[in-house]
């Protein structure tokens, strides 16, 4: 029992060191500055847009005996820009 024991340990502090250069070149790589590409003719770095949304939703009850709304009406709307 111990030696699988000892032999897990040493195979996870193995595999936990091999990690480590894998953070190392992640870390190197998001410090790098972005360039803007010479093939691109916009005059403007930002891109702007936006996204709108609008649902509406009825709902109508019969024989309703627990109680509730006859009639119901709602009404939702959505505006996401970004730029």
């Amino acid at each position: 029992m111990r030696k699988i024991l000892l032999l897990v340990t040493l195979f996870s502090t193995l595999y936990s060191s091999a990690q480590d250069e894998t953070v190392k070149k992640l870390k190197s790589e998001t410090s790098k500055d972005i360039k803007k590409d010479a093939a691109d003719t916009t005059t403007s770095t930002w891109k702007k847009g936006g996204i709108y949304s609008l649902n509406i939703a009825q709902a109508s009850l019969n024989n309703w005996a627990a109680g509730g709304d006859n009639f119901s009406l709602a009404v939702n709307s959505l505006l996401s820009l970004y730029a």
